[in-house]
Order: C-alpha cells, then sequence, then structure tokens
C-alpha cells in the first residue's frame, strides 16, 4: 500500500474539504477510496472536483491529516 495526498485545484469555501490523505494500491483507488466515502454527499462531491495526486513517501514524525475549513 502507498499513501497518496489528494488536493484540491479549484476553489474551495468553509464548510469544504480542501485535501486528504488515502493509502492504496494506486492513485487512481486512491480517489475511487474518497470518492466512496464523500463522493455522493453535496456539501463535498469529490468527483466533481479537479484533484492532483502525490504519492507520500511514509516518514518517520510526519502528520498525514485530512483538513476542513469550517464557517
Amino acid at each position: 500500500m502507498k499513501i497518496f495526498l489528494i488536493v484540491r485545484n479549484d476553489d474551495w469555501s468553509w464548510d469544504e474539504y480542501d485535501s486528504a490523505v488515502v493509502i492504496a494500491e494506486t492513485p487512481e483507488r486512491a480517489l475511487e477510496i474518497l470518492k466512496a466515502e464523500h463522493g455522493t454527499s453535496k456539501w463535498c462531491p469529490w468527483g466533481d472536483y479537479d484533484v492532483t495526486i502525490t504519492e507520500v513517501m511514509p516518514e518517520a514524525e510526519k502528520i498525514l491529516i485530512e483538513s476542513f475549513h469550517a464557517g
């Protein structure tokens, strides 16, 4: 398994996710997992966003988080 950082390239607003860290075999699978979790939500349609997916190399003392901007 690999760790992927998925970041939205479009403008985000309050009460929306702008990024996520997902563990998966491939970048495509990482996005599928994120869509399955949030993709059908009216407030967070990951399937509609333009995203960049970057593989993150696991390192010691690294914090991996999902970023949410509450309004």
